[in-house]
């Protein structure tokens, strides 16, 4: 990944030979199936030879950058509340809603269960 982001630098950000490069890689176009050599060579997948079986979603990974800063703030139940929105990304959604009120303090670490605006998702599998 280091590489990959240093060439993309060099490059001068040239975004379409950035994806070109990632696309015909060896790397993304292996199969991601788990084959019994890798199974036996990687039980755990330290080797990242394959995909996991589901992904995070958006909520989860908000939820764990705040939990390894230390700012995810642990209270439970209350009034929901809204955390940062880039611009105006609200008004620019549904212009008839009043106007995004971004909350302050420890509010804005709430977990994303408590946020504005997040519905519970099922767990995809």
């Amino acid at each position: 990944m280091d590489w990959l982001a240093r060439d993309f630098v060099n490059s001068g950000w040239n975004t379409k030979a950035f994806l070109r490069k990632i696309v015909l890689s060896a790397t993304y176009r292996q199969e991601s199936a788990l084959r019994p050599d890798l199974r036996q060579k990687d039980p755990e997948n330290l080797l990242l030879a394959r995909c996991p079986r589901s992904a995070f979603l958006p909520e989860m990974i908000r939820d764990t950058a705040l939990a390894a800063s230390g700012l995810l703030d642990e209270r439970i139940g209350g009034p929901p509340v809204s955390p940062y929105q880039p611009g105006d990304l609200w008004r620019e959604s549904n212009e008839m809603s009043p106007a995004y009120h971004q909350s302050v303090d420890n509010d804005l670490y709430r977990r994303s269960l408590y946020t504005f605006g997040s519905a519970p998702r099922p767990w995809r599998t």
